[in-house]
């Protein structure tokens, strides 16, 4: 419980460490992460933890837990993630929020990442879309690089 960005940051590194040694080809320095929905979250959370990737895709993602259990659209919240409901520890669901790490990026070297929300998002009044802009805002004011929602 409440593991978020925890064994599974771990693992996709050592993942890409792996991955890098068994094919040194591959330019380490540049790389790319992307994910959607939790693979959205975890890229988010790679952002706000290491300066390995050059470029970012992240959709459908979380990026703020506190926000994100009030507005989402769906019924699923994080009560039995976090043990609690939001309101019970703002602490324990902002830790586990990427957008708590963004400063973290300030010295990277990001070149671009990119956010995309819904296809319908507009239409169906979907919450996505503020946390994607709170994201990719946050990564523009810490990185000088080029960040943009896509739709």
């Amino acid at each position: 419980m409440n593991n978020w960005g925890g064994m599974d940051y771990q693992d996709v590194m050592a993942g890409v460490d792996a991955v890098l040694k068994q094919n040194p080809w591959i330019d380490s320095d540049r790389l790319g992460v992307t994910g959607g929905s939790y693979g959205g979250f975890l890229t988010n959370w790679i952002l706000g933890h290491t300066t390995r990737f050059k470029a970012a895709v992240t959709l459908r993602s979380i990026s703020n837990f506190v926000s994100d259990d009030g507005t989402r659209d769906g019924a699923y919240g994080h009560e039995d993630d976090f043990k609690g409901i939001v309101f019970d520890d703002l602490d324990q669901y902002w830790d586990a929020s990427p957008l708590k790490f963004a400063e973290e990026r300030q010295n990277a070297d990001l070149d671009s990442a990119f956010g995309q929300r819904f296809p319908c998002a507009d239409r169906a009044g979907r919450a996505m879309v503020s946390r994607a802009e709170a994201f990719m805002a946050s990564m523009r004011s810490w990185c000088s690089f080029r960040a943009r929602i896509t739709t």
